[in-house]
């Protein structure tokens, strides 16, 4: 296996590590996410929560999805620094 891109991956209130594979070999563990229109935002350590809450909210309100799972990247900037990307899939199934 092969990665760069690490976070954290939370559906139904529950949390772990991942790293984003870009050579794999089948594995009934690895988790292959969707295909489509995602919310995203930056943000550091201090206003994540409220960037978290404020991407579900988005999802809610404005594209009436009750988000399945959130994805966390972390984002090296700088020598133990990290800041984050928030995401949630946001596109309805067809």
């Amino acid at each position: 296996m092969s990665w760069e891109i690490a976070g954290i991956y939370e559906t139904n209130n529950e949390k772990s590590l991942f790293a984003v594979c870009t050579k794999y070999s089948n594995d009934e563990n690895i988790k292959i996410l969707p295909k489509g229109k995602y919310l995203c935002a930056n943000c550091d350590e201090l206003e994540r929560d409220k960037t978290r809450e404020k991407l579900i909210s988005i999802a809610k309100n404005e594209y009436l999805i009750e988000p399945k799972f959130i994805v966390e990247i972390i984002v090296l900037t700088g020598i133990l620094k990290w800041d984050y990307q928030i995401q949630i899939f946001v596109e309805k199934n067809k």
